[in-house]
């Protein structure tokens, strides 16, 4: 368990290996939902769980960019890593948009006209310019529908107020089709035993065989192609 010791106002310590600021209201959202994201918070101190430390690696990144005036997040990396889990954690300390590459599925089809058309085939970048991109750049709100798994058809409206952050989370979210520059690229990378006691897990025995035969083989492809581990600006371990 990590120990952040507050030295001031806004400044934390740990364990004097570093200081790190923290805003009111960040201590505020953190204070509150202690429980869910795995912390033990008083006037004095932050308590890290082992599950936890990624998120507060966020934290301390992204209070770095309050000055930003838009803050966007691509949080990429290996399938079943806690992606989706720490965008989730992230939206209840922050004030942002989480936006899963998953909802924006298509049948596979390569890009001709792009260098990197061969990764990602099963992706809409198109879409996810249009009704993602376009609209928060220009600060207005998101409206797109999401791809079902179970139905394997678009489903109802989603329809998102502007908000300053921007969290585009999944794998393929670091690829250059996507047309926005992110402030923030994050790799979380994951161990493949764990990775597969994960999937096996969460999806059962049959959809890890598709994951083994097709999806972990191209993601990885892709991982490797583009360097995203390497080109990114945090990396974590699941």
């Amino acid at each position: 368990m990590l120990h952040l010791k507050r030295i001031n106002h806004h400044k934390y310590e740990l364990d004097k290996r570093g200081t790190y600021c923290l805003s009111f209201n960040r201590f505020e959202r953190l204070n509150r939902e202690q429980k869910k994201l795995g912390l033990i918070v008083d006037e004095q101190s932050i308590f890290v769980t082992k599950n936890a430390r990624n998120l507060m690696t966020m934290v301390f990144v992204i209070e770095e960019l309050q000055d930003n005036d838009q803050i966007v997040i691509k949080l990429d990396g290996n399938a079943a890593s806690g992606k989706t889990t720490l965008a989730q954690q992230l939206s209840m300390i922050y004030e942002m948009n989480v936006i899963h590459m998953d909802d924006f599925f298509k049948k596979p089809e390569i890009d001709q006209t792009t260098a990197y058309g061969k990764y990602a085939t099963n992706i809409d970048f198109n879409k996810m310019n249009q009704s993602v991109v376009k609209p928060f750049l220009s600060k207005d709100k998101i409206c797109y529908r999401p791809f079902d798994f179970k139905t394997h058809s678009h489903v109802g409206e989603v329809r998102l107020p502007y908000k300053k952050y921007l969290l585009i989370e999944g794998a393929y979210s670091m690829h250059p089709s996507l047309k926005i520059d992110a402030g923030l690229t994050v790799f979380y990378g994951i161990g493949k035993y764990k990775q597969i006691k994960r999937i096996y897990d969460r999806n059962g025995f049959k959809r890890l065989r598709m994951f083994l035969k097709k999806w972990i083989k191209n993601e990885n492809a892709y991982h490797k192609a583009l360097e995203t581990q390497s080109s990114a600006t945090v990396v974590l371990k699941a």
